[in-house]
């Protein structure tokens, strides 16, 4: 099992980007990849961005958006108050966002590995103890 952050799967669905290690990573993991809700609004901030930038055509958005559709990622649930708190709290203790305390937040709950391009994100689930797939992102 294996929670996904929104750098991996941006890496992944980007053809520029995607890289070996990606693939071989999705490929050993595809029947237990898991992401928070936030997950589907991230990709789209990113690649409506890519787009008003000129990096990338609505068709192109579109289509990436709807491979994101058809990724095999079981997206967990609205978080409860106590998950927003702990949250918060992985945020505080491991200097991160709170989008990506989320990431950690769920990996930690399922007792998932955690795959990542954030440097910040990747030393924080190191910390905690685990395991985590990650290569520096150009």
């Amino acid at each position: 099992m294996i929670v996904l952050d929104s750098s991996f799967v941006l890496a992944a669905l980007l053809p520029d980007e995607r890289t070996q290690f990606v693939r071989s990573v999705l490929m050993a993991t595809a029947a237990g990849q898991h992401a928070p809700a936030l997950l589907p609004f991230e990709i789209s901030h990113v690649l409506s961005r890519k787009h008003r930038r000129g990096e990338i055509t609505l068709l192109e958005r579109d289509a990436l958006l709807r491979a994101l559709e058809g990724q095999m990622i079981s997206f967990a649930p609205a978080p409860s108050g106590a998950t927003v708190r702990a949250i918060a709290e992985l945020a505080v203790n491991h200097r991160l966002n709170g989008y990506d305390a989320a990431y950690l937040e769920l990996a930690l709950r399922l007792e998932a590995q955690l795959a990542t391009l954030d440097d910040d994100l990747a030393k924080a689930a190191r910390e905690t103890g685990l395991t985590v797939h990650y290569i520096a992102h150009p």
